[in-house]
């Protein structure tokens, strides 16, 4: 099992010694950090970290900012050049907003089924679960999650959370190709997965987390709204278009 978490600018909030604590618990797991062209200190905190945990951890450095799609997918393809990097690769969130420990669960439930194409996590709030939201957040969240459901008509509950965890089989699938967009590129993952409402459920494992938190220090501001919905809009525009052209061919 690999994870994949893009770090920008992260010098200030990296948990380090969350991630040690995490794979001296899962020897088998593995993470992959990958730089997106930081201005700080991040790579090199990142990389005397690798250095010290051997083959636990690993440093993909980009020359430039791609933003999260383009550093999740650098990610995703280093995965792949390595057979040894285990059946799983997930992309967890740099700021363990979403606890490293939930990562095993993920494979748990992909080893379990083997149907399922993914696993997603979902910030539902449930008895026992701790899920704290920023509010000003959580609203944005929840107008972006109408407008997916009502344009893109995705059957996902959170399709926004930033833990996600794939077979290898269905990365290159999903992660070949560059993404339209740089902002909201979990939406353009389902589309990619063709998945409905009729089929979703035996493709997609949707994980209501046991624990979730706003960690201070968010590049997803307000006004970053407008540029959710114009990215929101060509994906919808790109992918129906791919539609029509599938039809059109007899596919």
């Amino acid at each position: 099992m690999t994870l994949v978490l893009p770090c920008y600018n992260e010098a200030r909030r990296l948990r380090l010694d969350a991630c040690e604590k995490f794979l001296r618990a899962n020897p088998s797991a593995r993470i992959c950090f990958v730089d997106d062209g930081s201005a700080d200190e991040t790579a090199a905190m990142l990389g005397a970290f690798c250095a010290r945990m051997g083959g636990a951890a690993k440093l993909v450095a980009l020359p430039r900012n791609l933003g999260k799609a383009g550093a999740v997918r650098a990610g995703m393809l280093d995965f792949l050049a390595d057979a040894g990097a285990g059946a799983y690769a997930g992309f967890w969130d740099a700021d363990l907003a979403t606890p490293l420990e939930e990562g095993p669960r993920f494979a748990d439930a992909l080893d379990g089924n083997p149907g399922l194409r993914c696993a997603v996590g979902s910030r539902q709030l449930r008895a026992g679960a701790r899920i704290t939201r920023n509010p000003l957040r959580k609203l944005v969240a929840w107008c972006v999650a109408r407008v997916i459901h009502a344009c893109l008509r995705l059957p996902i509950r959170d399709t926004q959370c930033g833990a996600k965890m794939f077979r290898r089989a269905e990365v290159e699938k999903l992660f070949g190709e560059p993404f339209i967009a740089r902002w909201v590129f979990d939406v353009e993952i389902f589309k990619r997965l063709g998945v409905d409402r009729h089929t979703c459920a035996d493709a997609v494992a949707e994980l209501p987390l046991a624990e979730w938190h706003d960690v201070a220090g968010s590049k997803l501001k307000f006004h970053h709204g407008a540029k959710i919905m114009l990215n929101l809009a060509r994906i919808a525009w790109a992918y129906r278009a791919k539609k029509v052209a599938r039809r059109g061919a007899g596919v």
